[in-house]
């Protein structure tokens, strides 16, 4: 009854250079010797404001989108005719011919044999074209197709804007018929709609069907009714050699069937729900089922069951056409802040990606993306920036994916001038056009209105038109929440719906009401990826290459991720394992072999060398699915649906308390689950606590567990391991472990062998703390300091007073003479007027740990003092510290940094020493005073402090023996990674750097920072 044929090939091209917006067919055409491979872009990079070209690295031979090898200097076309000859298919005699390109960039006019048959600019949604009237059988037609830009305006300031709706890279870089085209043909009175809805809460099933036709068509008929019958697809299983099948149920008949009158209706109320673009006329006919239905199989996301829909549209019991549509029973709602699909709740964890065309356009590319996601706990996709192809939706009902589908209304790339008459209009014909194409599909959970559209000229404007979008959705689908992506802040509370946001820009999550679910759509700081942006996680190792940096991204992202887990947040998309946590392959261009260019669906020429993160079944045999590099198992660990995960961060005790720890314990199966949890705590090589939990948790359910343990005496340090396992119905689900560094608590009291006078000023509270490991101490004023021993130390407590300099000058005048002077932490006195940045640090580190200073410490020392973790990430242990100075012989002993989107990079220094002659001093801004009873790190870097500074002269090299080291720590480490190219630096013995003097180096290493591209949101 209906029929279908591809009208994909090679066609005829003609670019069209310095002519952006043309759309009329030249008066000569004049076409290339290369041809156009439909579908495809003929472009493949665009020129930057900044000269550079997007889409090609040509230094690196770089071109992720050269998949046809065109002519370079089609790039440079805007614009250009398309042409192929066809003719209407016998099979198609007498009935409705419609023409359907499934996707066209940007601006495109159609012409049938020289004609106009249709406008259109809406570059990611299908195009139906009735041409009946223009073609007919046994004649061979001309279609041209002429693809430009789309319309721009001016605003005041003289920057031009577009009016079209871009979306994200790919609809900037495309042009052309860039997805499949087809001749349908229909009967002339035919079923051009199908709705189906289905509630689990009402046990109902409701289809609506739309028929129409020309007037002539329906005239002199007979009474129409609409058949339904409902089959059992079943869901999609792997055989033993790969091949994909639907299990399906013996059942010879369907599950549901029933028959109601079609009944002819009102042409305009039906407008939204044509099937062409150009046909709005004619008769009309609507039926509408309601039908109980409460033993269908649910669909979910574990078990994606589906439906097939079977319509007949029938005069009398003659069947005049036929329609089928795949479904799945299923209901998504929210109650308060929890997502509830099919009444059970629901947290989505997801991913999404800028979608790049032709190469991520296979089967294989999209199905195994959805696999990977599921392997590791992820159980949404957000369609990001734009509409995708239809296979996309239809393999994510089968898979079991749950979809937020968006729309092209992109304001990341601020392409628009928003509030514009023409852009709105655009924005409503678009959101209707998506959920009519979707709106059957159970895998749409959400629909996301936008992205980011807070950037845009016109924003203020634009987001009075939001709620008048929401409507249009709402017309089409009453049934699905909408939510605008990373733009909370332009939605007014009663038309929230689901609270959105990106990167915290619109908040934190304590602000969250939890009156409706709150998401993070995206978040992560990939894009940003260098070493500046990550040291401040895992410490200078960073800077040794690509998967280092990526590394202390993921630690960063991870620490989000298990707060915003703990705070029950309804959603979180980081950004993204699709892209960022994988290795690009192949690692050289790959020629494909040729394939039917006639058949739907693309065909490369080539796969270009590192244009894939993900095997879309284009690469030979061997090649893996992907490849990760570091990022993707800590975060893959971070989105684990059960898994026990500690509530507290710091991992350092003293041995005379006890170690009182809790952990969060989740369930985001779809299941209720027998939970057990055993905890076994070894210490010197035995159990020393050993606890088991059991409890029923149901899906999403959130537990606290706790407990509590006595560490043994620990001596010169030891090690401590927690093993948790978790179990779901006596079969293990997750494994724990965690180790914990016991320190003896005689460090707070032993005293320090000093070998030199010592001497105190500061406060009472510091100097109990001060006289317990150095008892001979005596205090002093500051107008003592002058008559101090020449050799001797003194110790400045934390925060000292000195108003009006005195003190500074006299501890210059102490250090000249030969005196050695401890500096604690301090928020306004510092060495030489050194400038002190005061912000929070989160972390220190080194890049070698062989100072005296240093002993006992590695990378995972220095952070984490703090048993709480905040949204913004663990508790500083720095208050201020000091900018890198230039003058003078200083050593860095620590380093510290404010990456991600502070000023960025290792610009500070919380620990130097200063030598001046036979002076010495030691400057530290690490928080030890206030920690010393709660973090053993802060007791055990004090007494090195003190001991360093206290040594004799035969001691005080930079590199004396070792005194304590934590146990399992990593050896003393003499290698330095290589940092910056500027400023220089001298290494001294232990591996440690010192300042020498040099130009002003903050002017500054932000202005230098090694970021790419922002290419998100």
């Amino acid at each position: 009854m209906r029929n279908l044929f591809c009208l994909n090939g090679e066609w005829d091209f003609m670019p069209l250079y310095d002519q952006p917006q043309c759309r009329s067919l030249p008066e000569n055409i004049v076409y290339e010797e290369c041809k156009v491979l439909v579908p495809s872009s003929w472009r493949r990079t665009y020129p930057q404001p900044d000269g550079k070209t997007f889409g090609k690295i040509p230094e690196y031979d770089y071109a992720p989108f050269d998949l046809h090898g065109y002519p370079a200097e089609w790039d440079a076309a805007e614009a250009g005719v398309l042409h192929r000859s066809f003719r209407v298919p016998e099979s198609m005699a007498g009935q409705r011919i419609v023409l359907r390109l499934d996707g066209i960039m940007q601006k495109a006019v159609i012409y049938i044999d020289g004609r106009e048959a249709g406008v259109w600019e809406d570059g990611y949604l299908p195009l139906r074209l009735d041409i009946t009237s223009m073609v007919e059988q046994g004649r061979e037609h001309q279609l041209h197709v002429v693809c430009s830009s789309f319309d721009t305006v001016l605003l005041p300031n003289g920057t031009s804007k577009i009016t079209g709706l871009m979306g994200s890279w790919y609809g900037r870089i495309s042009r052309g018929i860039w997805q499949d085209v087809y001749l349908e043909g229909y009967p002339v009175l035919a079923l051009e709609d199908v709705t189906i809805r289905t509630s689990v809460r009402e046990g109902r099933l409701e289809v609506q069907a739309l028929a129409a036709g020309t007037a002539a068509a329906a005239a002199g008929r007979g009474p129409l009714k609409v058949r339904l019958s409902v089959w059992e697809k079943g869901m999609l299983r792997q055989g033993e050699e790969g091949a994909e099948f639907f299990v399906e149920t013996a059942a010879a008949v369907p599950v549901l069937s029933a028959e109601c009158l079609a009944e002819l209706s009102d042409t305009a109320a039906a407008e939204k729900l044509r099937l062409c673009e150009n046909t709005r006329d004619g008769a009309v006919y609507c039926a509408s089922f309601q039908l109980d239905w409460n033993n269908a199989r649910l669909w979910s996301a574990d078990q994606p069951f589906l439906y097939t829909a079977v319509l007949e549209l029938l005069e009398g019991e003659t069947v005049i056409d036929r329609y089928t549509e795949d479904f799945g029973f299923r209901e998504f709602w929210s109650e308060g802040p929890q997502f509830m699909l099919n009444g059970i709740p629901v947290n989505l964890r997801g991913d999404s990606w800028h979608f790049q065309g032709g190469l991520q356009m296979t089967e294989a590319y999209i199905r195994n993306w959805y696999r990977i996601c599921r392997s590791t706990g992820i159980n949404s996709i957000r369609l990001h920036a734009e509409p995708y192809p239809a296979d996309y939706l239809r393999i994510a009902d089968e898979e079991g994916m749950l979809i937020v589908d968006e729309t092209a209304i992109y304001g990341s790339g601020k392409s628009m001038h928003a509030d514009h008459p023409a852009y709105v209009e655009n924005c409503r014909q678009h959101v209707r056009r998506l959920v009519q194409r979707d709106k059957n599909h159970p895998s749409v959970i959400l629909w996301s209105l936008q992205n980011e559209m807070r950037w845009v000229d016109g924003r203020d404007g634009f987001k009075l038109h939001m709620p008048g979008l929401m409507e249009e959705i709402r017309q089409l689908d009453p049934t699905r929440l909408i939510i605008a992506e990373g733009d909370n802040r332009l939605l007014a509370k009663e038309h929230t719906e689901v609270e959105s946001r990106h990167y915290n820009i619109d908040g934190t999550i304590s602000q969250w009401d939890r009156t409706a679910p709150l998401t993070f759509g995206e978040h992560g700081g990939w894009w940003y990826i260098c070493p500046q942006n990550s040291s401040m996680y895992t410490g200078l190792e960073v800077y040794r290459g690509t998967d280092e940096s990526t590394t202390g991204l993921a630690q960063k992202e991870r620490l989000f991720v298990e707060y915003a887990r703990r705070q029950e947040v309804s959603g979180i998309s980081t950004f993204n394992f699709a892209h960022y946590f994988m290795r690009a392959m192949p690692e050289s261009d790959l020629t494909l072999p040729l394939a039917d260019p006639a058949m739907p669906g693309v065909k490369p020429k080539r796969v270009p060398a590192y244009s894939l993160t993900i095997n879309n079944g284009m690469l030979p045999e061997g090649y893996p699915l992907y490849i990760p590099n570091p990022a993707f198992a800590i975060m893959a660990e971070a989105f684990k649906p059960a898994t026990i995960m500690a509530a507290e961060y710091n991992s350092w005790f003293y041995d005379d308390k006890p170690v009182v720890r809790s952990f969060d314990v989740y369930n985001d199966t779809y299941s209720s689950q027998d939970v057990r949890v055993e905890v076994v705590i070894r210490q010197g090589g035995k159990s020393i606590h050993e606890q088991t939990f059991r409890f029923v948790q149901q899906p999403a359910e959130h537990k606290v567990i706790g407990l509590e343990w006595m560490p043994i005496p620990a001596g010169d340090g030891e090690q401590a391991e927690l093993t948790a396992l978790l179990f779901h119905g006596g079969q293990q689900v997750h494994e724990l472990h965690l180790k914990y560094t016991i320190v003896s608590a005689s460090l707070l009291r032993q005293p320090v062998n000093l070998q030199r006078q010592a001497a105190y000023y500061g406060s009472d509270a510091d100097f109990a703390y001060i006289r317990r490991l150095v008892p001979r101490c005596k205090r002093v004023d500051s107008a003592e300091v002058d008559r101090l021993a020449a050799g001797s130390l003194l110790i400045i407590g934390s925060y000292a007073e000195d108003a009006d300099g005195t003190l500074e000058a006299g501890l210059q005048a102490f250090a000249a003479r030969g005196g050695r002077v401890l500096l604690l932490e301090q928020s306004s006195l510092s060495p030489g007027r050194l400038p002190l940045s005061r912000r929070p640090f989160l972390r220190a580190h080194a890049g070698s740990y062989r100072h005296p200073v240093l002993e006992g410490f590695d990378d995972s020392s220095l952070m984490f003092w703090h048993a709480e973790l905040r949204e913004e990430g663990p508790l500083p242990i720095i208050r201020a510290a000091f900018e890198k100075p230039v003058p003078g012989d200083f050593t860095l002993l620590l380093e510290c940094s404010s990456g991600d989107f502070g000023d960025g990079g290792d610009l500070w220094s919380p620990l130097l020493e200063y030598r001046s002659g036979a002076g010495l001093l030691l400057a530290n801004q690490l928080e030890l005073m206030a920690n010393l009873e709660q973090v053993p790190q802060a007791c055990l870097l004090l007494r090195n402090l003190l001991a360093h500074a206290g040594a004799p002269p035969a001691q005080a090299s930079p590199c004396p023996g070792r005194r304590w080291r934590a146990p399992g720590g990593p050896p003393p480490r003499w290698s330095v990674p290589a940092v910056r190219p500027q400023p220089s630096w001298r290494g001294c013995g232990c591996g440690t750097r010192r300042w020498m003097p040099q130009r002003r180096h903050r002017a500054r290493l932000t202005q230098r920072r090694a970021r790419t591209c922002r290419t998100s949101a």
